[in-house]
C-alpha cells in the first residue's frame, strides 16, 4: 500500500507522545552516585518549519518533516549542562496559488515549494533533581540552520484569451533553485531525562525558536535514548 509522507508527518507528533509514555519505566534505578561528566544521545522527532515566502500576496507555508539528530552534553555542575546537537529533517513541502495580472487580465499560477533543513545547535540546560531517576530540565541557546529551498511553478494559462481559441500558455512552467541559506536563530526548550539504568536514559523534549513576523520559525518535538559517561 502507498503511504503518503505528508500523512505520516501529520501523525508523527502523536506517535512520539505515545512512544514516550510507553517508554517511561515504572521502576528504575537512580543514576549512579555523583554527577556524570557528560552524555551522548540519539533522537528522532517531528520538526515543523515555517519559512513562509511572500508570493503575489500569498504565503507558501512549509510542511512538517521527520527529524533525526545526535547530541553530546557536558556537565559543569550537578544542574548545569552545555549541550551540542547536529541533525536534519526530511524534505518539507508547501503549496500556494498566486493571483497575477498578465496582459491586463487576472490569471492564477500554482506553485510548490520545498525546503530541507540541517542544523547545528548549542544550548545551556538547567537540570532539576539530584541523584534521581527523573530529571526535568529547561534550556536556552541558538541554532545555525542550513536551508535548501526549491520552488516549482506551473505554467500560467489564460483559458479565456479571446485571441486564442481554447486559451493559451502565457508563461511556461519553471523551477527556481535550489537556493541555500544559512541563518542563526535563538531557541528555548523544556524536557526531561529518565534513567532506565544507572547510566542509560530515555529523553524527551520540546524546542521552539526563530520568532518571525509570521510566528515561530520552527518547533521540534523529539524523543531519544542515550548513555552517561
Amino acid at each position: 500500500a502507498y503511504l503518503n509522507v505528508r500523512t505520516l508527518n501529520r501523525y508523527t507528533a502523536p506517535l512520539l507522545l505515545a512512544a514516550a509514555l510507553l517508554a517511561i519505566p515504572t521502576s528504575v534505578s537512580a543514576q549512579g552516585a555523583g554527577r556524570p561528566r557528560g552524555d551522548v544521545a540519539a533522537s528522532l522527532g517531528w520538526l515543523y518549519i515555517d519559512t513562509q515566502v511572500e508570493r503575489a500576496g500569498n504565503r507558501t507555508p512549509r510542511d512538517n518533516t521527520i527529524y533525526g539528530g545526535v547530541t553530546a552534553g557536558w556537565y559543569w555542575t550537578e544542574h548545569l549542562k552545555t549541550e551540542i546537537e547536529a541533525g536534519g529533517g526530511t524534505e518539507g513541502e508547501g503549496y500556494g496559488n498566486d493571483v497575477l495580472t498578465r496582459n491586463g487580465r487576472i490569471v492564477s499560477r500554482f506553485h510548490r515549494g520545498t525546503v530541507q533543513r540541517k542544523s547545528i545547535g548549542i544550548s545551556q540546560q538547567y537540570q532539576f533533581g539530584r541523584n534521581s531517576w527523573f530529571h526535568p530540565h529547561i534550556a536556552a541557546g541558538a541554532t545555525v540552520a542550513f536551508d535548501t529551498r526549491t520552488d516549482h511553478y506551473d505554467a500560467i494559462v489564460d483559458f479565456f484569451d479571446p485571441t486564442r481559441p481554447g486559451g493559451g500558455v502565457i508563461e511556461p512552467a519553471r523551477t527556481e533553485g535550489p537556493v541555500r541559506s544559512t541563518t542563526v536563530r535563538p531557541h528555548v526548550g523544556a524536557g526531561f531525562k529518565a534513567y532506565v539504568s544507572q547510566r542509560a536514559f530515555f529523553r524527551a523534549d520540546l524546542r521552539v525558536g526563530g520568532l518571525t513576523s509570521h510566528g515561530l520559525d520552527d518547533v521540534l518535538a523529539r524523543i531519544g535514548f542515550g548513555i552517561d559517561f
